[in-house]
């Protein structure tokens, strides 16, 4: 096993390598890599729940997340189990947003915060904290690589969509959140490829404003585009 995730870790490595965009990027992997070498964020998770399998998105699909969802450098984007916090050091490093990583493995949480102050991520931040409670009102954009949870926390997670910004864009891997509430609908789909294979990811944005939806007039003029 040991093996195999060694393998893994360095064949994935050589095929990220043209799009780690700084050294700085390159450095705070390899530190990331070594924090995990005993214990794999795979053993961290284990046990732990029936729904909760560890999971990371490759650079290069990050890359064509990034360009075909506009992030932008004015973006606030919000990582729900963002797990070791790679994403959001890649995006700040390519893109230049600010990020908010949630998790709720104190571990992850823990060398994540270490790793963003060792090598200067200023603009990600990240967070304990249950998905379903976590305040998104200032999201911009929302990812959830949440492939295997079961309904019934998709379904909480929904409610707590609602409350977040009415021009948020959410991005789902697999399955779109219009199959589970007629409040969302798509507005993009396209093809992502993961450690195990490839999967529809789908951007979702509210259909209508709701009671208590924040509608924030400068989101859209806040936004600048990198690419």
């Amino acid at each position: 096993m040991r093996f195999k995730s060694l393998f893994f870790h360095y064949i994935n490595f050589f095929r990220s390598l043209p799009y780690y965009t700084s050294a700085r990027l390159l450095v705070a992997d390899f530190f990331i890599f070594t924090l995990y070498f005993l214990r794999s964020p795979y053993q961290v998770l284990k046990g732990q729940s029936d729904f909760n399998p560890y999971g990371e998105t490759p650079y290069s699909t990050l890359d064509k997340i990034a360009k075909e969802c506009q992030i932008l450098s004015g973006d606030l984007v919000y990582d729900l189990g963002c797990g070791r916090g790679k994403t959001l050091f890649w995006l700040e490093s390519h893109v230049g947003c600010r990020g908010v990583g949630v998790d709720n493995q104190p571990r992850f949480i823990r060398w994540a915060k270490r790793s963003a102050s060792l090598f200067g991520f200023s603009r990600v931040q990240f967070i304990q904290e249950d998905f379903s409670k976590v305040d998104l009102r200032k999201a911009s954009v929302i990812y959830l690589y949440g492939t295997a949870f079961p309904d019934e926390v998709i379904e909480a997670l929904i409610e707590n969509f609602k409350r977040a910004s009415s021009e948020v864009k959410i991005i789902t891997v697999t399955y779109p959140l219009s199959d589970f509430s007629p409040h969302f609908k798509t507005t993009h789909q396209f093809e992502g490829k993961f450690s195990w294979g490839k999967t529809p990811i789908y951007i979702s944005e509210a259909r209508n404003c709701t009671k208590g939806t924040i509608l924030p007039s400068t989101l859209a003029a806040s936004r600048q585009s990198r690419y």
